[in-house]
């Protein structure tokens, strides 16, 4: 890749704190993104894309939100990828080595109505158990909220 991209970075409330307390994401991040040129495709399309990869993000937070302890609220964080990343890997994720908070676009989390719904899924997989169908259709039909770079601060206050 030759030139920068939106990238959608799936991480937890605790990385949220990570990123405002150290001024950086450390790497390897996993990220997700379209990489549609936009000489082929139109505003709805590419639009439509970067929703998809900003959904599929959040899927990887509820994954990462198991692995980890703290609130259970999805986060993904948008940003712009430096030219010739990020680097596909052998296992077909997409990594960065690192992100800089300078390089956050905006930061989208779980409304407080869905926290509910989140908790639940990752406590059966923590359980040990298969989330049923409709935990997972509570879960995905959620939407993130969009917030400024600016509020990170604020964001981590109200999620400790």
């Amino acid at each position: 890749m030759n030139r920068d991209i939106r990238i959608f970075v799936p991480t937890t409330p605790g990385g949220l704190r990570t990123l405002l307390e150290a001024g950086a994401l450390p790497g390897p991040l996993v990220v997700h993104y379209s990489d549609l040129p936009t000489s082929e495709f139109g505003a709805d399309e590419i639009e439509q894309a970067e929703f998809d990869a900003l959904y599929d993000a959040a899927a990887t937070s509820t994954q990462l939100l198991v692995e980890t302890d703290g609130p259970e609220v999805r986060v993904v964080i948008a940003a712009r990828s430096a030219p010739g990343s990020p680097q596909l890997r052998d296992d077909g994720e997409s990594i960065i080595d690192g992100l800089p908070v300078g390089a956050v676009d905006a930061i989208h989390i779980d409304e407080t109505s869905a926290r509910r719904d989140v908790a639940g899924l990752v406590a059966t997989v923590r359980g040990g158990a298969e989330p049923t169908e409709a935990q997972y259709v509570a879960v995905e039909s959620r939407t993130l909220l969009w917030h400024d770079r600016g509020e990170l601060a604020a964001i981590v206050t109200d999620l400790a």
